[in-house]
């Protein structure tokens, strides 16, 4: 839009506002309305010569053409604003949205690491059971001890965003660090449920990576009997405590069960007062 044409739309647009009657003349406040700036541009259109001239060059469908930049140009200054501001906040969420997904390639190493780890391959000093993995995966953004993202991983995961395997609801799912349903579906070759990140199959078609998934389950299945050890322990000093009462439960309950069929109907009444 040249300079004179963005004065004449800021012109009326100022008329517009401008149409408001003056409540000290008496008159109801008023705005334009579409149509009648609608009108007002297709006038303009017609009579001002800049304008003939310019529409001259080209083949169009006369009153439909003129008919239809005007009813833009007057959608533009009623609305215009309000649209950018809409475009403005899309664009910020998008970018918002960017900048949460790019945390899924950090996820993915997590993953790696916790599969090296729980084997007995690494040692962690920041992870002491299982668990601190799904803490870490919480606070991925300040986890320190995954490297930082490359930019070969950034282009990557930007053709992974451009591909057919993207899930955009993925970042979302909380299933990153899931070692026992992701490892069940790495020993099923499983790889394409929709429930396995599509994130992490695309890297490894094109990075490899399946080998650490297969690797043994050492230190988890350690921790397992740990806990089966510590719960017995605590069930046992439990049971010891409580005080066991050998006389019969007196009920003070009382129901009908009623069944019926086409040409049976049965019922069973159960007394009040009956010893369990």
């Amino acid at each position: 839009m040249t300079e004179e044409n963005q004065a004449e739309a800021g012109a009326h647009s100022q008329q517009s506002r401008e149409s408001k009657a003056s409540p000290e003349q008496g008159g109801k406040p008023h705005e334009k309305t579409l149509q009648e700036l609608q009108k007002e541009i297709e006038e303009d259109l017609h009579t001002k010569e800049r304008y003939r001239a310019y529409l001259s060059q080209y083949n169009s469908d006369g009153e439909s053409s003129i008919e239809y930049l005007a009813r833009m140009k007057a959608d533009f200054i009623l609305n215009g604003k309000r649209r950018q501001e809409r475009e403005e906040s899309e664009v910020m969420g998008l970018r918002n949205r960017a900048g949460s997904s790019i945390w899924s390639i950090q996820q993915r190493k997590l993953f790696e690491l916790q599969c090296k780890w729980r084997a007995g391959a690494i040692n962690l000093p920041e992870v002491e059971t299982t668990y601190d993995f799904e803490y870490w995966s919480d606070l991925i953004q300040r986890c320190p001890f995954i490297p930082p993202i490359t930019q070969e991983e950034y282009h990557l995961y930007h053709d992974y965003i451009l591909s057919e395997d993207y899930d955009e609801h993925e970042e979302y799912s909380g299933i990153w660090q899931t070692y026992v349903i992701l490892k069940m579906w790495v020993e099923e070759e499983d790889d394409e449920d929709d429930s396995y990140p599509a994130w992490y199959s695309f890297y490894e078609r094109f990075k490899g990576g399946r080998e650490w998934r297969l690797l043994p389950d050492i230190r988890g299945e350690k921790e397992k009997e740990y806990w089966r050890l510590a719960n017995k322990d605590l069930f046992e000093k439990a049971s010891s405590m409580v005080v066991r009462d050998s006389r019969p439960i007196l009920a003070t309950w009382v129901f009908e069960e009623v069944y019926e069929s086409n040409d049976i109907k049965r019922k069973r009444r159960h007394r009040k007062f009956q010893s369990i």
